[in-house]
């Protein structure tokens, strides 16, 4: 099936206690006009032409197996973050890890503190992360 999309409109809705999103895309499917919910709404734009399957849920219309959308990208260890950000993340759990190591002795702040530098190099010495 093709269509146009005319308008994207996100939406909300509780799915077992919890509340999720999905986008109302309304399209020109060339014999009038039909609304879709599809959950990837924002990777598309009015006036795009797609192509297609329509698949029903209840009172809605799914889109699935669009032809010619830009896949997501996969991200990189980290989802794509900064290396600040991944040295940031790193120290975290170093230092959670430190504390969590020393807590049954009474260990002082420069303990904690000298363990967790130690947990940061030594997770940085592996190559993993630069």
């Amino acid at each position: 099936m093709k269509g146009k999309v005319l308008s994207i409109t996100p939406r909300s809705y509780e799915y077992q206690g919890s509340q999720r999103s999905t986008y109302d895309l309304v399209l020109d499917i060339g014999e009038g006009q039909r609304t879709y919910s599809f959950n990837k709404g924002n990777s598309l734009t009015v006036g795009q032409e797609v192509e297609f399957e329509e698949v029903k849920q209840g009172n809605y219309y799914r889109m699935q197996n669009i032809k010619g959308m830009a896949q997501e990208q996969k991200k990189s260890w980290g989802g794509g973050k900064s290396q600040e950000e991944k040295n940031e993340i790193i120290a975290m759990n170093a230092l959670t890890n430190s504390n969590k190591t020393l807590e049954k002795r009474d260990a002082t702040e420069e303990e904690v503190t000298r363990l967790a530098d130690y947990y940061f190099d030594w997770i940085k010495s592996k190559g993993n992360v630069k």
